[in-house]
């Protein structure tokens, strides 16, 4: 307990009447002493009593907005502190302080003050941590002063909760076709493709047309050149399908850098741009035994970064284990029942958090071959729909996706995949130059035929410094395998599509 500047006054008030009673033979200035050193001992005594039923009734929340976010990146938190109106003649002021790794940021929108006779407040505050990792937020600082302004009492004491932070791998993202880089987000692109473009009809190619109007795939098929017309659609549909299964946590760096994390970022960046465009997205996210996320194609800013929380929250699920058959069949529940348990102050709350986050939950449970029928399920629930269908998983189920290929190139709509080729992501994956070479070209033929298929693109996702050290690294050199993409090139064109409007360049 510290006393403040009017406690000291007092106590030099009567340390000069106490002074003052022998100089002056009276007992009247001892007496005041007396009663001032009497006040404060009885203020002081009630003030330790009134700060501890403060503290002990007095509650502390500390809610991240979100439990995992983008290193660098600035996430919300708010925080509460909630008084009974029994215990309300002190004066609180919490402050919130920054995890040691966070960026500076002012103190003014971390501190909650309440003054007596108030019982609620609350704040946001955001905080940016430039590393990625686990972090736990600072327990809070108390400070409380008694009714007279006479003592303050500091306390350090509150919830820790946890957040996690990713790091982004877009600097080292590599999204193309046969070791190539293209350009697959951006706004809708060209006067003949204005926002929410789709095709209408194919025609013949005309003088008077620009040459980047050219449809490639339909003049191979023609066998003469033809354009593409579109229609203008004020929002186009996108349905974005993200594959995390067990298998996408493969990856090097002692597995630190995952399948997952390179399509995660391609998805965040579909996202993105779908909503700059406007276009409403349908989100479907599939795990070992079914769809695990679904949120549903509607254009809100809110729903968008719901998305990408989802997309953050996405972890391989694991290949056995427990899975919720209660309440928790909907995820939301679980993510709901995990954040107001929080830590765990009982065993029972503990027990519940162990199982709660151990568990994975189903929206929609598929007996086998779960991203081929989540892609039917999807298909028979929406038919009709002529959007843009985009698919992002790994290439180690070729005959699943090469049957979901051939099922989407019958649909009106445009099926975009983004395929991981395992060998980027495998830790001996680069072990053997030569082998990991063959292994791609084989990805790369996979991927060309694909590609054949009229309404179908496939591209590859993968890290680029690896990319780039098997192709260089191969006896056949570099110059190969780009002369296989640009040969594919001259066969299929220059394909003008877009992924949610973006331009795709081969």
């Amino acid at each position: 307990m510290q006393a403040t500047r009017q406690t000291w006054t007092v106590v030099i008030m009567a340390v000069i009447l106490a002074g003052l009673s022998p100089i002056t033979a009276s007992v009247l200035p001892a007496v005041g002493a007396s009663v001032l050193f009497g006040w404060l001992l009885a203020v002081q005594i009630a003030a330790i009593r009134s700060f501890r039923a403060t503290v002990t009734a007095t509650s502390v929340q500390i809610e991240p907005e979100v439990s995992r976010a983008r290193a660098n990146k600035e996430f919300p938190v708010t925080a509460t502190v909630k008084r009974p109106g029994s215990e309300t003649e002190t004066e609180v002021m919490v402050t919130f302080p920054k995890p040691p790794t966070a960026q500076p940021a002012s103190v003014v929108d971390r501190r909650i003050t309440l003054e007596p006779d108030e019982t609620y407040a609350t704040t946001t505050y955001t905080v940016q941590i430039p590393v990625a990792g686990e972090f736990t937020l600072p327990k809070p600082s108390w400070s409380i002063s008694d009714p007279y302004g006479a003592f303050t009492e500091t306390y350090v004491r509150g919830p820790t909760p946890k957040i996690q932070l990713l790091e982004s791998v877009a600097r080292n993202l590599h999204v193309g076709r046969g070791g190539a880089q293209v350009t697959v987000f951006g706004e809708h692109t060209g006067t003949h493709t204005g926002k929410g473009l789709i095709p209408e009809k194919t025609r013949p190619y005309v003088e008077t047309d620009p040459a980047n109007w050219i449809d490639w795939k339909a003049t191979a098929r023609l066998g003469e050149a033809h354009v593409r017309e579109f229609e203008t659609e004020s929002n186009r549909q996108v349905k974005m399908l993200v594959d995390h299964r067990a298998k996408m946590g493969i990856g090097f760096d002692g597995e630190q850098t995952t399948a997952l994390m390179y399509v995660r970022d391609v998805a965040l960046g579909i996202v993105s741009t779908a909503e700059n465009a406007g276009d409403p997205i349908r989100f479907v996210a599939v795990g070992d035994d079914g769809i695990t996320n679904l949120i549903q194609g509607v254009h809100r800013s809110t729903r968008y970064d719901e998305i990408r929380q989802r997309l953050l929250d996405l972890e391989p699920t694991p290949t056995s284990g427990p899975t919720s058959t209660v309440e928790l069949d909907h995820p939301e529940s679980a993510r709901r029942l995990v954040r107001e348990l929080g830590d765990g102050k009982s065993e029972f709350e503990r027990v519940v958090h162990a199982f709660a986050t151990a568990t994975t939950s189903y929206v929609q449970r598929l007996s086998s071959d779960p991203l081929s029928q989540a892609v039917r399920h999807e298909r028979a629930n929406n038919g009709g729909f002529t959007g843009v269908t985009v698919i992002l998983t790994d290439d180690t189920e070729r005959s699943d996706i090469w049957k979901i290929a051939r099922v989407a190139d019958r649909d009106r709509g445009e099926t975009f995949l983004f395929l991981a080729p395992r060998v980027f992501y495998d830790p001996q994956g680069l072990d053997n130059i030569e082998r990991a070479y063959e292994q791609y070209l084989e990805f790369e033929r996979f991927r060309e035929r694909l590609c054949r298929l009229e309404s179908v693109t496939a591209f590859e996702v993968a890290p680029a410094d690896r990319l780039q050290a098997v192709i260089s690294g191969s006896q056949s050199g570099p110059g190969s395998l780009y002369n296989r993409s640009e040969g594919s090139t001259r066969r299929t064109g220059r394909t003008q599509s877009s992924v949610s409007g973006g331009t795709i360049d081969g």
